[in-house]
């Protein structure tokens, strides 16, 4: 099929399966064409947005505010419904990074905290700090301390 470029009026041949897409005989009336037409969106301002509250806005600002929507404002907010990491990442958010060995005292090595109910309350009681050794001996109750006494003790002494 034979049809003309729109740009420059050349003739170009096209195959029947490139009719609908072929409209130019170059790249260089393309990019002609691409620098002419204009912009999808030109004119349109960036500040509309949808909102998870269904409210559109032209505000300019965001929903969010910093300070609103931590902890159990947060729509979010599973309570003690949450999961093992989340829960894990709750208690270094609130407590730090974990730093020395509640058993073994050692202060070079890797530390996590630990669940010391092992019910995984949303408590920061609950949880102390132990190097990945006595972690490991703990969870798999090889190790028999009552690691609730030593830690309120310690907690209570900071």
């Amino acid at each position: 099929m034979i049809k003309k470029c729109l740009i420059c009026n050349k003739e170009i041949k096209t195959r029947y399966s490139h009719e609908r897409i072929r409209k130019y005989c170059s790249y260089k009336c393309s990019g002609i064409a691409k620098r002419e037409k204009p912009i999808w969106n030109k004119g349109i301002s960036n500040t509309w947005f949808y909102n998870p509250k269904g409210v559109t806005t032209n505000s300019g600002r965001t929903w969010f505010k910093k300070g609103e929507n931590i902890g159990e404002s947060n729509y979010k907010w599973k309570g003690n419904k949450v999961g093992f990491v989340p829960l894990h990442q709750w208690v270094v958010r609130k407590m730090g990074k974990a730093s020395f060995c509640l058993i073994c005292g050692n202060s070079r090595k890797y530390f996590d905290w630990a669940n010391i109910s092992r019910e995984y309350k949303r408590n920061v009681l609950d949880f102390a700090p132990l190097c990945k050794s006595c972690h490991q001996l703990y969870d798999r109750r090889k190790i028999a301390i009552n690691l609730g006494e030593m830690w309120g003790k310690y907690y209570l002494n900071i």
